[in-house]
């Protein structure tokens, strides 16, 4: 069995290599300079959940689920321009509330895309027929819990449906196991309680019965000083605001188009789509045009010396030394310009 910090410890082992032995991935970035290896695209905004930890309960933009023509619009721009890895990330919300996500799925595969993985609370899984949304071209599903019991459930999550989402999540692993496996399915918990008192509990040894990778969150980021320590409950702590030395990789790997097509490069941490990182709006720019503009160009030679002010307070910061073999497989994907979109070349 994966002992349940192995990630954690996996993500720190990392940095403090990045620290010191950093290495110049430069002529792989040089790949991506004409498209974003990936592309996260935020189908709706709105979520059924008021996680302590989340900053959606301080979002100011309207609550909306994106318009499917804006939809096929951005896939368009990303083929276009060579890109084959989509994630339906959300900066805050929740992909299940949209009524149409198994259609987007399926206009994305039609244009050569792949990926469409996301992170759900699984509050609403019971409303998808299982074999529908396991073989639908969804690569990964990450299901946040508070924990294995209703009480911390409703302190974390600040909502009582404890019962149906572990419900909704055995179910799911059951019918994803008896086809093969087609989705990666990980459950994510986001707990006040200590990781040897959540192990010992029966809906944890369900999970892990079902081989359902189960990951712990130790420390919790603050949304650029929105998330306060106080606001965090019994183990909970806050990450540490790490030395900014390098570009955050976010600046070629967090490319994220938000419900309302603001196009920004910190799907991370960019709640509102009015920083800096924001570069503009797929209504009415290309990706191919945002993705190469002076703008972006001028944040990533200078953000050690000029730090984008939604980024002094943000401990979400990942240093571009930091490439694992999926960055790399993310950058192989990109297509040639000359073949994806001739004109561009």
């Amino acid at each position: 069995m994966l002992e349940p910090w192995r990630s954690n410890i996996s993500g720190y082992s990392r940095l403090l290599l990045a620290k010191l032995f950093p290495r110049d991935y430069s002529k792989e970035l040089a790949k991506t300079a004409h498209c974003p290896p990936l592309l996260g695209i935020e189908t709706t905004n709105i979520c059924n959940a008021d996680c302590v930890f989340c900053a959606y309960q301080y979002m100011e933009r309207p609550k909306i689920i994106m318009d499917f023509d804006l939809y096929r619009k951005i896939v368009d721009d990303y083929a276009e321009c060579g890109g084959r890895n989509v994630g339906l990330a959300v900066t805050v919300g929740d992909p299940l509330l949209d009524p149409r996500l198994l259609d987007r799925i399926a206009y994305g595969r039609s244009r050569g895309m792949q990926g469409f993985g996301f992170f759900t609370n699984g509050i609403l899984l019971h409303k998808f027929a299982q074999k529908a949304l396991l073989t639908s071209g969804l690569a990964a599903l990450h299901i946040s819990l508070a924990g294995f019991d209703r009480e911390t459930y409703k302190k974390i999550y600040r909502v009582d449906i404890y019962h149906r989402v572990i419900d909704n999540t055995v179910k799911l692993a059951e019918v994803n196991n008896l086809l093969g496996r087609p989705v990666k399915i990980t459950v994510s918990v986001r707990s006040s309680l200590p990781i040897r008192q959540l192990i010992k509990t029966e809906d944890y040894r369900r999970l892990r019965s079902l081989g359902v990778p189960v990951e712990f969150a130790i420390r919790y980021d603050s949304w650029s000083g929105k998330i306060r320590p106080e606001d965090l409950q019994g183990v909970m702590r806050m990450r540490p605001l790490p030395q900014k030395k390098q570009p955050c990789g976010a600046l070629w790997f967090g490319a994220t188009v938000h419900a309302d097509g603001a196009f920004t490069v910190c799907g991370c941490r960019d709640l509102d789509g009015t920083s800096e990182l924001t570069l503009g709006n797929l209504k009415e720019q290309s990706l191919h045009d945002l993705w190469t503009s002076e703008k972006l160009q001028h944040i990533k030679r200078h953000f050690t010396t000029v730090l984008p002010d939604i980024c002094v307070d943000c401990t979400q910061y990942s240093p571009v030394s930091i490439l694992n073999s999926w960055h790399f497989s993310l950058i192989r994907d990109i297509r040639p310009l000359a073949v994806a979109c001739p004109e561009h070349a």
